[in-house]
């Protein structure tokens, strides 16, 4: 999510941008009560509304989605980082 933040024009739209924990890390692992564990992160609030509660979707929106994902996608291109590979918490 930080790199897409860094390097999708913000004029094509916006990511939610992860927030560190009070531990300093982007990811925590909590328990629920039965014991269970799972990866979670904060994420900065983006105001607005889905896509799936608009219940039209104008050719200037549906537009607008696809410059964003063309440009997500090359900002994927070259994107490596170690933990991309983490094994799930089971």
């Amino acid at each position: 999510m930080l790199h897409l933040s860094a390097r999708v024009d913000p004029t094509l739209g916006v990511f939610p941008t992860p927030k560190l924990s009070l531990d300093g890390r982007y990811i925590e692992t909590v328990h629920d009560q039965r014991g269970r564990a799972f990866l979670v992160r904060l994420l900065h609030f983006i105001d607005g509304r889905t896509m799936g509660s608009i219940e039209h979707h104008s050719r200037a929106m549906l537009d607008s989605l696809g410059r964003l994902l063309a440009a997500s996608d090359v900002a994927f291109a070259r994107y490596d980082h170690a933990e991309a590979s983490r094994r799930s918490v089971r």
